[in-house]
Formats: C-alpha cells, sequence, structure tokens
C-alpha cells in the first residue's frame, strides 16, 4: 500500500492499519534487538545466522535463494569494483544522523589500510556441495525479506504523508532506541535542523539528503525533511538487501555512475533520471527472442 498512492491518501491509512496489527500496542517490544546482534562474534557467519534466527520475532518472513551475495558482497577481495566501498559507505553505516553516527551494529571492511568494501554482517553465503573433489558449490542465502523493522519504518512513512509528524517521529525513535546509541530523542526541531541545513547531494560531494522527485506531493519542508529522515533510517536499517531500489524509484531519485580513480577523483559517467525508461528492469533476452516485446531503452 506504500507504494500505490492514491489521491485521497487512503493507502496511508491502510499501511498504518495493517503495520499496527503486525507491530502490536508496543511496538518496541516487536523491533529487532540490535544491541544483542551487533554484540556478537563480527566474524564469519555468526552474525548473519542470528539475523535469519527464524525464531527471532523480527522476521516476519524468511526467504531461501540460489544467490552468490553473501560471498561477492562480503569483505573479501571479489566483486571490488561497484562494491559498498567507504565513499558510499558514508551515506550509510558510517554516515551521520540526527542521532549521531554511533550504531550497534559494526562494519567490517576487506582492509584496514586501503579498503575497497565495507559492510554491515548481515547477510553469509551457505554452501551446496556439487563436487568435493573439484570443490565446486552452489551459493545460497537467506533473506529476511519482511522485519518488523521495515514495517515500522513503513507506518513512519505513512504517518508523514498524512502530515501526522508526531506519530511518525515516535516510530522514528523506537527505531533510533533500538538501532543506535544515541539517547536523545528525535523532535521536528532537530529533524528540520539536520536535514534542512544539509547541502543536497552531487556526485563529488556526497550527503545524504538526495533531491526528491516523487508523482505525489511533498506539501512543506517539515515534511520532506521527515521523509529525508525516514529514508535515512531505511537506508541503514535495510543496507545489502536490495530495498533502497525501491526508495529510489518511489522518490524518483537521480542515481549517478561514478567513476574514482586512484587518488580519490570522482568522473561521472552515466546517470539515471526519473524518466529514464532503464529504471524498468529489462526482461530476460531469451523471452524477447521468443517475440515479447522488450522493455524500451533510449540507450
Amino acid at each position: 500500500y506504500l507504494y500505490y498512492v492514491k489521491s485521497d491518501k487512503s493507502n496511508y491509512t491502510k499501511v498504518i492499519d495493517y503495520a499496527t496489527k503486525v507491530l502490536g500496542s508496543n511496538p518496541a517490544t516487536s523491533v529487532r534487538d540490535w544491541k544483542s546482534l551487533g554484540a556478537l562474534d563480527i566474524n564469519g557467519s555468526v552474525q548473519p545466522n542470528a539475523y535469519v534466527d527464524a525464531t527471532n520475532g523480527a522476521n516476519l518472513l524468511l526467504v531461501s535463494a540460489g544467490s552468490y551475495w553473501g560471498y561477492v558482497h562480503a569483505p573479501y577481495g571479489l566483486g571490488e569494483r561497484y562494491a559498498h566501498g567507504p565513499k558510499v559507505g558514508n551515506e550509510t553505516c558510517n554516515s551521520v544522523g540526527p542521532w549521531g553516527s554511533d550504531y550497534y551494529m559494526g562494519v567490517w571492511s576487506n582492509s584496514s589500510a586501503l579498503p575497497t568494501k565495507i559492510v554491515v554482517m548481515k547477510i553469509t553465503q551457505y554452501k551446496e556441495v556439487v563436487d568435493a573433489v573439484a570443490g565446486t558449490i552452489n551459493g545460497h542465502m537467506i533473506n529476511a525479506a519482511f522485519t518488523t523493522d521495515e514495517t515500522l519504518l513503513c507506518r513512519a512513512e505513512a504517518y508523514a504523508m498524512k502530515e501526522m509528524y508526531p506519530q511518525a517521529i515516535a516510530d522514528l525513535n523506537i527505531w533510533r532506541e533500538a538501532y543506535t546509541r544515541s539517547t536523545t530523542p528525535l523532535t521536528t526541531e532537530s529533524i528540520n535542523d539536520f536535514y534542512g541545513s544539509m547541502e543536497y547531494y552531487t556526485p563529488t560531494e556526497s550527503t545524504v539528503k538526495k533531491k526528491l522527485n516523487p508523482d505525489f506531493t511533498i506539501t512543506n519542508e517539515t515534511q520532506e525533511n521527515v521523509i529525508h529522515c525516514i529514508l535515512h533510517a531505511r537506508r541503514l536499517t535495510t543496507l545489502h538487501e536490495g530495498l533502497r531500489w525501491q526508495d529510489i524509484k518511489r522518490y524518483g531519485i537521480t542515481i549517478y555512475r561514478r567513476l574514482m580513480n586512484d587518488n580519490g577523483t570522482i568522473t561521472v559517467t552515466d546517470k539515471l533520471e526519473p524518466n529514464d525508461p532503464r529504471r524498468a528492469i529489462q526482461i530476460p533476452s531469451d523471452v524477447i527472442s521468443a517475440g515479447l516485446k522488450p522493455n524500451p531503452r533510449t540507450k
């Protein structure tokens, strides 16, 4: 319901109603215990195994898939060209928010001197041995497809879109207490001060504040700043899980292809603007060969 905006905003009412059914009367007891998770050994699969523990009430739906993502994104010398590195990490797990930058989940990198990957240990690879002699495997992963934490932030966004800011910020404070070590409550004023004074992101001067170009109307500065805060929290909470793309499409955020050389100089080589047809993933080539019309492309 969050992604299908209706003119009367009734979709947001449904988000609130159903999220409340999931979270119950005391949502603080429903979200993940990030403090305990972050206290576990950061090496190996200890944290990822705990993250997808089926007995954890924060996991609403776990999905297994054939994938090498748990290995490719991990802090190893693999997949470094398009990795989640220190530069983009300043917008995510190393970012500063109105809650500060002290998070329960630590980060791991593939090098203490020259890291190319900055990782939060939530996803690991599970190996299916294909040939023990040849050493071949199939990779698998378990994804927490629906969680109470993301449900809470969906409700916060719905409240913000209905201009119910005290309720939205109350949900953000539940998230803050669970995910960060901050003891200072978020307020309308602190959110407006933090995001209102921040420069918008540019490819060479990155910040967590992106220019928003949604198909719906953002009515005022407070609404925009609260949305920036929610999107910031969502980006932290769902890091490495692929959900950021939903936020990018929902809010019409432009994405830049950046090339960084050895001395850190950034060159923009391409960009995906809100109306770029490439934002719709292309259908498989074998389906196109069978006669189905492909999604349009201009490049």
